[in-house]
């Protein structure tokens, strides 16, 4: 299987817009706060990724021909240089194969040398994130709730 890593403002308007479904399905949002995203709220976050200097940077995991689900940074601050991670896989059979691995390492090497530290939250119960997160060199920093821990790497 080859996967692949493709930018999302570089993809057909309708690739675009599908991500939001991929986003909104129960097996992804299960692991959100926020459970739905509406079509407004998806295309205002469309536009931002097409800014001079966006806030948020996004790209499709696509494994052989399939769109399988999606690795970005948010919340980006070029000052302090730092960005936080998302990550999800929405196709069901295509969990536990590895690729949650290989995109927060394209991530990560997508990040070096623009930004010096990475954060990422996560439900406390996904014990297979937080594991993954704390073998690539994630450090626990703080309880963001009683449910949602975060973490960060630092990148230089």
């Amino acid at each position: 299987m080859k996967i692949n890593f493709l930018n999302l403002i570089e993809l057909p308007k309708d690739i675009q817009m599908q991500c939001r479904n991929w986003r909104n399905s129960p097996n992804v949002t299960q692991y959100f706060i926020i459970k739905y995203i509406d079509e407004q709220v998806h295309i205002n976050w469309l536009k931002s990724l097409k800014e001079n200097a966006p806030k948020n940077i996004a790209f499709t995991i696509k494994a052989d021909e399939d769109f399988i689900g999606m690795t970005y940074l948010k919340n980006i601050d070029y000052d302090l240089k730092t960005a936080e991670i998302g990550i999800y896989i929405h196709k069901i059979d295509m969990i536990n194969k590895g690729i949650g691995s290989k995109a927060l390492n394209f991530i990560i090497n997508f990040s070096k040398n623009k930004f010096n530290d990475l954060t990422i939250q996560c439900f406390d119960e996904n014990i297979k994130a937080v594991y993954l997160y704390q073998k690539i060199g994630f450090q626990f920093i703080e309880k963001v709730n009683d449910k949602i821990s975060k973490y960060r790497l630092q990148l230089n």
